[in-house]
This record gives C-alpha cells, structure tokens and sequence, in this order.
C-alpha cells in the first residue's frame, strides 16, 4: 500500500464506480423493460452482486492497489485485438444476453425454473468475483487492457491464483458470464453469454501469446503453471 494517495486516485475511482453502476443499471434496466416485469426477483439480485462487485474492487484498490488505478493509459498502446475482443463480449453481455434473458422471461421459452437453479448461479457469479478480487489484489500490473507496461517495469506474476491458472482474471470473467443466466433462469441467455465467453476465450489465447513474446520470465513461469484458464484442460 502507497503511504500517500496518487494524484487523482479518488476522481479515478470514483469514476470508475460510477462506470460500473451505470453499465449495470442500464443491463438491470434492459432485463426488467424487455421482461416487462419491474419486480422480477433475480434481475434485482444481479442488480445487487454488481453493485458489491464494485465496491469489493473499490476496497481492494484502496487498500492495496492505488499504484494500478493511478496507472497512465491503460488502454494506450495496446494491440488492435484488445479492443475488438473486449467490444464483442461487452455487447453480448452487456447488450444481447439481458434482452434474450428478458424476452426468455417475458414469453416463458425456459419450461422451468427451480430455486437451486438461481442459487447455483449466484454462486458462480459470487466466485467470480472473489477470484477476480484475488487476482487484483496480488497482481501490481492487473490492469483492464491488454498489454505490457514496460514504463511500470512489468514482471510476472506467480502468486496466489495465478499459482493455479496463468489468467485467473479471465477465468473470473467466464464464470460470470455463464452464471449469470443461471441466476436469472434463463437457458436461451447462454447462448450470447457462450458468445461473450468465446471472445474472452480467445483474448486469453492472444494475450498469453504475447506476454510469451515480449514478458521476461513468461515462457518459464508457463511451464511451471501450464494451465491458462482451467488446469488440466487448458
């Protein structure tokens, strides 16, 4: 933890937040319009794990990672595939999954739903976050973008989950992606969220290729952690 606070770091976090309550009251806002149902009861709950979402990342910035907010251009510099890797999940999590899900709600397409369902996903989601916070948190280079940041001196990181998986962040943002239709209950929103995982799956592939390439210690620490995102799989 920094003894004295970057320059800028509460209007940087504070927009950030404000970034991530707005994505997800306009995701909350689409779910209940298309649903046509205001009090739809999971729709709420994903409303409600967002918000803590960020609040955790929030938490761990502050306590442990204000260097990392306080970084220059995260996304300045960084491969063209970045951007549209980010901007195809971003549109079939943020945009097409809470219109299906609504519609699946609104027109009943699922047959059914149970109680263990919904629980089963909020647990996904829940997981996600821990571990993406854990990531964060042991990560001094975790950053949005994917890129080097040879100007903050980059080197790898080997600890905690990323003594298990090389992309532990990723793997975060795979169990969101599927646990979110199972918490709303929906099996035809895990089609675009199956979309928004692919392009997650495929940012890893490039990232890790390059971190390969251009990381000193990289290609030795993948042979001590072989896994990129499910050990024993891939």
């Amino acid at each position: 933890m920094l003894e004295n606070p970057p320059p800028g770091l509460a209007r940087r976090l504070l927009t950030r937040l404000m970034q991530i309550f707005l994505v997800h009251g306009l995701v909350l806002g689409l779910l209940l319009l298309v649903s046509g149902d205001p009090k739809w009861q999971w729709a709420w709950v994903n409303a409600a794990l967002a918000v803590g979402r960020g609040l955790l990342f929030a938490g761990i910035v502050l306590v442990c990672r204000r260097e990392t907010l306080a970084a220059p251009g995260e996304w300045a510099g960084g491969p063209d595939w970045d951007r549209w890797t980010v901007a195809a999940w971003a549109i079939a999590f943020f945009v097409v999954l809470p219109v299906v899900a609504g519609l699946d709600a609104r027109f009943g397409w699922t047959p059914f739903r149970v109680e263990e369902e919904h629980l089963a996903g909020g647990l996904m989601v829940a997981t996600g976050t821990l571990l993406l916070g854990w990531a964060l948190a042991v990560n001094a280079y975790f950053i949005p973008a994917a890129r080097l940041q040879p100007e903050r001196g980059q080197t790898v990181c080997a600890e905690g989950p990323y003594r298990l998986v090389r992309h532990p962040g990723y793997l975060a943002t795979l169990l969101a992606c599927l646990g979110v239709p199972v918490l709303l209950g929906t099996l035809w929103a895990l089609i675009p969220a199956a979309i928004a995982g692919a392009a997650i799956v495929v940012r890893t592939a490039l990232e890790d290729r390059m971190m390969r390439d251009h990381l000193d210690g990289y290609e030795t620490y993948t042979r001590a952690v072989g896994a990129r995102l499910v050990p024993g799989f891939w």
